[in-house]
Formats: structure tokens, sequence, C-alpha cells
């Protein structure tokens, strides 16, 4: 999922789905960590009873979906689009991904910046504004 045009071949409700599916691993990956990989039993009778605890959603988490916020595709259509069945965290990871670069990236400390800057030049695109959504 490191390309934008990864995300340019899908329309908004597979965007949608695709999301859903990326915050599902996130939170196997945590149960996992939590009761250890060793542990996979442990971990399905955790899901199985528990269920799947809910994700800490923060901006250095969603970086890695950066590729899908700078594609064609509108985040907001996506959010439309998204089936009921979807994992309600799914709808907040969205209305993360909307704000504004500014969120993910310090524009004014070079280190920061360099991560967008590097992509962007991959991708053929310019840098956006860090008040762009």
């Amino acid at each position: 999922m490191k390309e934008k045009k990864f995300w340019d071949s899908f329309n908004v409700q597979e965007t949608s789905i695709l999301l859903n599916e990326w915050l599902l691993f996130e939170k196997y990956m945590q149960i996992l960590h939590d009761v250890g990989e060793r542990k996979i039993r442990r971990a399905k009778e955790k899901i199985l009873q528990e269920g799947l605890s809910p994700l800490k959603l923060d901006f250095p988490r969603l970086k890695t979906l950066i590729p899908l916020k700078l594609s064609r595709i509108s985040l907001q259509d996506v959010k439309k689009a998204m089936p009921d069945w979807c994992d309600p965290q799914t709808r907040r990871t969205l209305d993360l991904l909307m704000q504004p670069f500014s969120c993910f990236y310090s524009y004014h400390l070079p280190w920061s910046i360099q991560e967008l800057k590097n992509i962007c030049a991959e991708e053929g695109i310019p840098l956006p504004s860090s008040d762009s959504a």
C-alpha cells in the first residue's frame, strides 16, 4: 500500500472495504502482540470470546495510508460508500485521514516533512500544502 497508483486503481466502495481490512489486520496484529505470537490458540479464543479491541488510531499509525490520502479518490465518497458491516473504527480512520497534512507532518521540521517529500517525488506529484486535506 505504499503507492498512490495502488489506491487509484480502486473505486470508492472497494477502497472502503480495503481500508476496513487494513484496520482489522492492525487489530489482529495488536492481539498477537498482546498475547504473544506463539500463542495463536489464545489469540483465537480472545477474538472469539471478547471480539477485537479498539485500536489506538493516531496520525503516526495512519502515515502508512498517506498514499491513499494523496490518491485521486475522494475520502468523503469512500466514507459514504462504506458498507454498514465495516468496523466502526474504519469511519474514524477516514475522519483522521481527511485532516490536513500538517496533522501528519511538521512542515517546519525538515526531518518530518522529508518522508512526505520522498513519497511525492516517487509518485511524481507536487508536495501538498500543510493546510490541504
